[in-house]
């Protein structure tokens, strides 16, 4: 996996960014998060070292890009065209980003964009399920080849049917991310959870693939989280791929390829 930051900063925009993690962050050096600013990286894809080869390769990974900014976000609009340009340049990497403003999309896109690069994916996060239904009409109805769904910060139950239902073989990915990635201190209590969204995607027989993002260890605060992948089906994550640092997760058996609980599937219920 790389990272590639071309802009960093953001200005918070619904409740989801209350306790953003690059605010957190930028906090500790005295910088203001909320001026978005052009990096040092910001032609990393295309930079190339002595020897005249890129140093971004494909066997690197994914292309994790603009993790501290919105690609969206207005005050990058004058640099957004050029970066499109390093992704078009590039289509022997795949670039991933995150956004919030889906209803922005179309802001400095190329004219060549046509249904989408091959190459590029992009997700919408939707943290309670006002903004559920405010972002995904619009993202699931723009001209992207790689769309998923994350629900991150889980500051509520959110119902996504309607969506599965009409948007199946759009979604390649729908994927949950534990609150303590962005809330630290609100714990899930136990194993206590509401509101599944996975066996949605089983019964309404879908295609899309879904990933369980975990902290390790609550309790002793370690960094770490395991993510699994898969496809689910009746309760089974088939295909399972296992990556970053996996402390634990204790819902999970490898010997049978099974979630232990039906639970696990679910979003978290907050304590306090």
């Amino acid at each position: 996996m790389s990272l590639w930051n071309p802009w960093h900063g953001c200005t918070k925009c619904s409740p989801g960014c209350q306790n953003c993690y690059v605010y957190r962050r930028d906090a500790e050096f005295g910088r203001d998060a909320s001026i978005v600013k052009k990096t040092a990286s910001f032609n990393l894809p295309v930079k190339k070292d002595r020897h005249g080869d890129y140093k971004l390769k494909p066997e690197d990974g994914t292309v994790m890009t603009c993790f501290t900014s919105d690609f969206f976000h207005p005050d990058a609009d004058a640099w957004r065209p050029e970066a499109w340009q390093m992704m078009k340049i590039r289509p022997d990497l795949q670039f991933y980003f995150v956004t919030k403003r889906p209803e922005r999309f179309y802001e400095g896109l190329p004219e060549d964009w046509g249904d989408g690069y091959e190459n590029v994916h992009i997700c919408c996060t939707c943290e309670n399920q006002y903004q559920t239904d405010r972002r995904l009409p619009v993202f699931l109805n723009l001209p992207i080849r790689h769309k998923e769904i994350i629900h991150e910060p889980m500051l509520q139950e959110i119902h996504i049917e309607k969506y599965l239902e009409q948007y199946h073989d759009q979604i390649e990915c729908v994927s949950y991310v534990s609150p303590a990635a962005e809330n630290p201190g609100r714990e899930p209590d136990s194993a206590t959870m509401a509101g599944s969204l996975s066996p949605r995607c089983s019964a309404l027989n879908t295609a899309c693939r879904s990933t369980f993002i975990r902290p390790a260890a609550y309790s002793r605060k370690e960094a770490g989280s395991i993510i699994l992948t898969g496809k689910i089906r009746k309760n089974r994550l088939e295909n399972p791929g296992l990556t970053r640092h996996a402390l634990r997760f204790d819902n999970w058996s490898h010997s049978t390829g099974q979630l232990c609980s039906a639970p696990t599937l679910q979003p978290f219920r907050f304590s306090g």
